[in-house]
């Protein structure tokens, strides 16, 4: 409290200062009628002291210092008000962008590349491949030959795109990418037992 008194105190010494060096500037510009008014409001303000101005803000009197303290503080905390939020506005838009610049790593698009196409497989082929050992039997020859090829093709293009996947020298990725491969090949040697096996093959 008494930090805020001392600095209402300087800003009120500050503001009668200038006032009076405005008006020994522009004195001769002052009209007669209003000349004994505008000293008086100096010499209030200047007469004002630290006790009586704090007294005066405690209890919202409208005196001279009150009033020219309050036009000179309100702008002024405005204004800083306006700068602190324009910087940390500034910071967290320096951010955003900063984040969205942010590229993936290659070793995260190659797991997730791999990762894609695990579940592809699992979610399209593996199913479909169940059902056409479920249902053979009771299919036309054409579906027989025309799915098995339409498999035999589909799991081809999974592993090549396996291949296509830099690893980037990761052994881990190196691993995954593996597990994959053999869970494909799994499923192609399953279709060509089944194949082999099934009562009409020839």
């Amino acid at each position: 409290m008494e930090n805020l008194s001392t600095h209402f105190a300087q800003a009120r010494g500050s503001v009668a200062d200038t006032l009076s060096q405005l008006y020994a500037r522009f004195e001769h510009h002052v009209p007669e009628n209003i000349e004994h008014s505008v000293r008086q409001y100096i010499a209030n303000i200047s007469g004002t002291t630290r006790e009586e101005l704090f007294s005066d803000i405690r209890s919202l009197q409208f005196t001279p210092a009150t009033v020219t303290l309050a036009l000179v503080m309100m702008p002024t905390i405005f204004l800083a008000q306006r700068l602190v939020s324009s910087g940390s506005s500034n910071q967290a838009a320096g951010k955003r962008s900063k984040t969205k610049k942010k590229k993936p790593s290659k070793a995260k698009v190659a797991n997730k590349e791999i990762q894609r196409i695990l579940d592809h497989v699992e979610e399209t082929y593996v199913p479909q491949i169940d059902s056409y050992i479920e249902h053979y039997a009771e299919m036309s020859e054409d579906d027989k030959q025309y799915k098995f090829k339409y498999f035999e093709e589909m799991l081809l293009k999974e592993l090549m795109n396996l291949d296509n996947v830099d690893v980037v020298g990761n052994d881990v990725l190196r691993d995954n990418r593996k597990k994959v491969i053999r869970f494909i090949q799994d499923h192609q040697r399953r279709l060509d037992n089944f194949k082999k096996e099934a009562p009409d093959s020839r």
